[in-house]
């Protein structure tokens, strides 16, 4: 992996990670100008909710 960088592992879930097997680990680099990925480049969005809650 690249010494520089910004990375997340998470754990697919489901089918929704195909055809990376269920409860594998994946690990994905942050990319934020996408016209840079080439061909054959694999990417995997990941969202999270919002904690909204406010501290009193």
């Amino acid at each position: 992996m690249p010494r520089t960088g910004s990375f997340r592992t998470f754990t697919g879930q489901g089918d929704a990670t195909l055809p990376i097997p269920n409860g594998s680990d994946i690990t994905v680099r942050f990319t934020d100008d996408w016209s840079r990925l080439t061909p054959r480049t694999t990417v995997a969005e990941l969202k999270a909710k919002r904690d909204t809650r406010t501290a009193n």
